[in-house]
């Protein structure tokens, strides 16, 4: 049996509960954004594409 994803809005946001500072907070899976109640919410842009940087190692500094 196939896993169930979670619900998607009219927004296009995919939200799942995270536990951040003891608080429960709902964010977006695919662009990270924080649901508030309080105001309505952007739609989703989609899924977000992060870069990082790589930590630079002893050898490799100036």
């Amino acid at each position: 049996m196939g896993k169930l994803l979670p619900p998607v809005d009219e927004t296009g946001h995919v939200w799942h509960e995270r536990v951040y500072s003891s608080m429960r907070i709902l964010c977006c899976m695919n662009c990270g954004f924080i649901k508030n109640p309080d105001k309505p919410n952007k739609p989703c842009p989609g899924p977000i594409r992060v870069e990082t940087r790589r930590a630079l190692s002893e050898g490799d500094r100036p």
